[in-house]
């Protein structure tokens, strides 16, 4: 019997359990024997002999996986270079020839597909919410993602914008306290997720709300101007009495500095030289943005600015998903399945748009070194300030967030 191995990589998405389940059933389709490695090469890689490490998934139900939120088998973020780790990628590679594997299944992101290259054999399916990877019209997982900060942009908009009172004063009427709301997405060094904020902004029949919240977007890819920024904020609590921003989890400016550069702050990385963003040793990018809200402004039409910071960080891949993108994810994980059965390797299966007039998108095989630790930031087409994305962004994007919502059915 052919035994194929599958794990999960990086950062749980809302659907990489979709992806797994879509592996498990291509592998049933065919009568393969399916293992799990528990958090991936780092657990049942390296230590096979640990109970609970290697999991067999061969009978398991495939939709039982679907529409829970983690990873089934636990990821790793366990780095492997050639060169440097030689002795680690060996010993893997001798434990999963002697387990008698015939065949590899990454899901992952760019970091995970960098590890699956240097092992020299595998496939790798995609998934990140952060979008980043090249040669991807998107990624399973992000759309999901941007569903849920929509929901929980909308919710927080109804109860943070309430404090904003006007009143009389100096014999006209202002606004006594200007609630200013910083909320900061996920997406590493891209924009991809905090431009997806902006889909608050379009109502149930379809329409643009520009009054609605979100009404600052800071993604990366725009560079940080401090009067730029202010006046855009000030303007917005003259007009509306209050102020709903959003940015990414890194802010750099024309010099290309971060911010937390800026204030000389210490950041905590992971092993591949990752910020981890909204660690208790890392950088806030929304409190350091409230609290220049708060220092720099006053105005004669609002008295007092309310600052309110959040960073959701985990809650935004875990509470909900979008059917579609869920249904995205299962397809690639069954062509991963397929692209092996057809003798294919050093593939990464990537999500195409084969249709512009229609939303229409399709998993294809890409060379895996061609995405291995690469990074697609937001393209350029698709930015038109801080008011948020162009038309073009809503129109490819929009019927993968409008998807009809699945929630999380462990808790619901």
């Amino acid at each position: 019997m052919v035994k194929v191995a599958v794990g999960q990589g990086g950062g749980p998405t809302p659907v990489i359990n979709d992806t797994l389940a879509g592996v498990v059933e291509g592998a049933q389709l065919r009568s393969y024997e399916v293992i799990g490695l528990s958090h991936g090469f780092q657990g049942g890689g390296l230590h096979p002999e640990i109970d609970g490490n290697l999991v067999d998934l061969t009978r398991l139900e495939p939709d039982s996986l679907r529409g829970i939120p983690g990873a089934f088998l636990g990821t790793s973020r366990m780095k492997l270079k050639p060169g440097q780790d030689d002795d680690l990628i060996a010993r893997v590679q001798g434990n999963l020839k002697r387990l008698g594997i015939d065949g590899i299944i990454y899901i992952g992101g760019n970091d995970s597909a960098d590890v699956l290259n240097a092992l020299g054999n595998g496939i790798h399916a995609e998934k990140t919410v952060d979008n980043d990877l090249l040669h991807n019209d998107h990624t399973s997982g992000w759309g999901s993602a941007c569903l849920t900060n929509v929901q929980i942009i909308r919710a927080l908009a109804l109860d943070l914008k309430s404090p904003s009172v006007r009143i009389m004063y100096g014999g006209r009427q202002v606004y006594d306290t200007a609630p200013v709301v910083v909320y900061q997405a996920m997406g590493r060094n891209t924009g991809w997720l905090s431009l997806g904020t902006a889909f608050a902004k379009i109502s149930s029949n379809g329409s643009y709300n520009e009054s609605a919240a979100p009404h600052i977007i800071l993604p990366r890819e725009i560079l940080f101007n401090e009067d730029q920024f202010l006046g855009e904020v000030d303007n917005t609590l003259r007009k509306l009495g209050w102020a709903f921003i959003v940015c990414g989890e890194e802010v750099i400016d024309e010099n290309g500095t971060t911010l937390a550069e800026k204030y000389g702050a210490k950041e905590t990385k992971d092993g591949f030289g990752q910020v981890q963003h909204a660690r208790s040793g890392s950088f806030n990018y929304a409190g350091a943005l409230a609290r220049l809200v708060k220092d720099k402004l006053g105005s004669t039409d609002y008295l007092t600015v309310k600052e309110t910071p959040i960073t959701p960080q985990h809650i935004q891949r875990s509470l909900m998903s979008s059917q579609l993108d869920a249904d995205e994810a299962y397809k690639a994980g069954k062509e991963a399945v397929r692209a092996f059965s057809d003798g294919h390797s050093n593939v990464s299966i990537a999500l195409h748009r084969i249709n512009h007039d229609k939303y229409q998108i399709t998993p294809a095989r890409v060379p895996l070194e061609s995405v291995a630790a690469g990074v697609r930031p937001v393209d350029s087409k698709y930015l038109a300030g801080l008011q948020g994305p162009t038309q073009e962004f809503y129109s490819d994007f929009l019927p993968l967030v409008a998807s009809p919502i699945r929630m999380n059915k462990q808790l619901f």
